[in-house]
């Protein structure tokens, strides 16, 4: 069984040079296994459309079930404010300049916007995070400490450049909240547009303009179909019941 968890192809041009050797590594790779496990369908129809080898299926990721004693309550001093959360590292990958600039453009139309931004950076190159108007950085959280900042969070935003799942998805989904996400890679295939998020084209404009149109009524009346599509996709119990068919058909 081979896993890539995420097909490093996403990263570069499929015809430059390095996306050629990638491509030519990854594809070979994949007919040495018996079976090849994508981690959303999104993987899988990249897969497929490159041409890579081998036996093909899809195994979405999943994540525990939310903290019981999870709060909602850490923005309660700005009632009125919609308030966004960010949560990873700070990457290119990751897309937060991208966030960071449509943020800025979007707060100067609307004031009542806020940014919270959970994460920090894996190499320090001494460049410090310049932070717009209405954002604010908390750091790494304790993990059972996540729940409470998807929980208190009107939406979650994810502007990846590439993403072979995008964890951070389904654990805003099982806490009711939904997720504002790029159009790139499997994270458009995670929600569906208008009921459990929104899905927005890769620009620093078109975010801006997603941000700008949001209302906090709107975003909470997907509260209980992000948790609904939490319990259907993503749980663990889901997750292991293919895992655990998948090695049982191996070892036959």
């Amino acid at each position: 069984m081979y896993c890539s968890h995420g097909w490093a192809i996403s990263r570069y041009r499929v015809d430059s040079l390095k996306g050629r050797i990638v491509r030519i590594i990854e594809g070979k790779l994949c007919g040495l296994a018996d079976v090849v496990v994508n981690v959303s369908t999104g993987d899988e129809a990249l897969a497929r459309q490159l041409g890579y080898s081998g036996h093909h299926i899809t195994i979405e990721n999943a994540v525990e079930e939310p903290a019981e004693s999870a709060r909602d309550d850490l923005f309660a001093d700005e009632p009125e404010a919609i308030h966004l959360l960010f949560v990873g590292r700070f990457d290119r990958q990751k897309g937060l300049d991208i966030l960071l600039a449509a943020f800025a453009d979007a707060h100067k139309v609307r004031p009542d916007l806020r940014l919270h931004i959970v994460g920090a950076t894996v190499r320090d190159d001494g460049a410090p995070i310049e932070l717009p108007e209405g954002a604010s950085l908390s750091g790494w959280v304790e993990r059972n400490a996540i729940d409470d900042w998807y929980r208190s969070a009107d939406a979650l935003v994810v502007p990846s450049r590439w993403e072979g799942f995008g964890l951070v998805v389904p654990e805003s989904l099982r806490n009711g909240t939904p997720a504002v996400v790029s159009n790139i890679g499997a994270l458009p295939t995670l929600i569906a547009h208008g009921e459990t998020g929104y899905i927005f084209e890769l620009d620093q404009t078109e975010l801006s303009k997603t941000l700008t149109a949001l209302d906090r009524e709107s975003l909470a009346e997907m509260k209980q179909a992000c948790e609904q599509a939490y319990l259907e996709r993503f749980n663990i119990s889901r997750f292991w019941d293919e895992i655990s068919s998948l090695f049982r058909g191996l070892l036959r």
